[in-house]
């Protein structure tokens, strides 16, 4: 990818969190290195959509409505159609099912591999500690719990909670804070009131300066399936305690780099929390050890040099495009 290249991603919703960070952290690199690179969602959060412009990511919108949009795919043919592009970077499986549904406008070369990701070193924070429990408005001796991504129902944030009321009950100092946006987000909240003191767990919201917040946190929650916000709280050093799953199993060592619970165990996500709270050098070296373990395992160069050889690997003659079929949109899987 020696020479610069018109460069389409295309990711089913641009939410600030998990794939989409990925994706932001190789349009950065990209756009470093000279090429010309744009965005297209399928739907967006307008915070996100917001921000990325006005730092200068060009992005557009296809403004889905339903999973299978036939409109968005109108939209994405009519787009391809008025624009040339090198390589098309599909970033999920809904993105993959729409650029199949318009292959016959467009032969532009389609990135679909999901590889290992890349993690960037923790930016040191922009106020003390001290300073931002001041602006969270929390005790100097509060010791914090955080949870971050989008708030959807399967991420078990309730379950969080829960397990968080146990955590409140042994040491009243711990805070809870929930770190992201989404539409359970009214949901979780009334729950809040009612199980919980709700003074003790806050609701942050979208904050992109997420990674700067997390030097100020204790220890860090993986409730749902995917470890990409854990591996960044790993790379700050912060230690980690998880939902037993495959994924973790494979990445995170019982007792070195983080601790393994059952998602609705709350007596154990307890159990470890307090543990960590309680024995600050114990905290810090499972913290230490996962930062080296993520500066080895993921750093950012073999995500960006792994897909810039994929790249170069469908740089290759295609034929000319062929126009739309009347059938394309039922090319997409399910949409039958």
């Amino acid at each position: 990818m020696s020479q610069p290249l018109q460069i389409l991603h295309m990711i089913a919703e641009l939410d600030g969190y998990g794939t989409t960070g990925q994706l932001r952290i190789l349009v950065d690199y990209q756009l470093a290195a000279g090429h010309q690179v744009q965005v297209l969602a399928l739907s967006a959060e307008g915070q996100v959509l917001g921000e990325w412009q006005k730092q200068g990511v060009a992005c557009r919108v296809l403004d889905q409505r339903w999973r299978l949009d036939p409109f968005a795919v109108w939209r994405l043919a009519q787009w391809l159609r008025r624009n040339s592009y090198d390589v098309l970077h599909t970033w999920d499986p809904v993105a993959r099912g729409y650029s199949r549904a318009v292959r016959r406008v467009s032969a532009t070369p389609c990135v679909s591999r999901t590889i290992a990701p890349g993690i960037s070193t923790a930016p040191p924070s922009d106020c003390s500690r001290e300073q931002f429990l001041q602006e969270m408005a929390l005790p100097k001796r509060a010791q914090l719990i955080a949870v971050a991504g989008q708030l959807l129902r399967h991420k078990r944030i309730d379950e969080a909670i829960w397990s968080f009321e146990l955590v409140r009950t042994i040491n009243d100092s711990a805070h809870l804070l929930v770190i992201g946006d989404g539409p359970d987000r009214p949901r979780l909240e009334r729950f809040t009131r009612l199980a919980s003191q709700s003074s003790a767990i806050r609701f942050l919201g979208y904050r992109p300066d997420v990674r700067q917040l997390l030097p100020h946190i204790d220890v860090f929650w993986q409730t749902g399936e995917t470890l990409l916000a854990g591996f960044e709280a790993m790379a700050a050093q912060v230690p980690l305690v998880v939902s037993d799953t495959a994924a973790s199993r494979a990445a995170i060592q019982e007792s070195e780099t983080g601790y393994r619970v059952h998602w609705n165990d709350r007596a154990a996500w307890a159990r470890q929390t307090l543990r960590l709270m309680e024995d600050p050098v114990l905290a810090k070296r499972i913290g230490s050890n996962g930062a080296r373990q993520i500066a080895v395992q993921f750093p950012v160069s073999t995500l960006t040099e792994t897909y810039a050889a994929l790249y170069d690997q469908k740089l290759v003659p295609v034929a000319p495009p062929h126009e739309l079929s009347k059938n394309a949109v039922g090319s997409i899987p399910g949409n039958h």
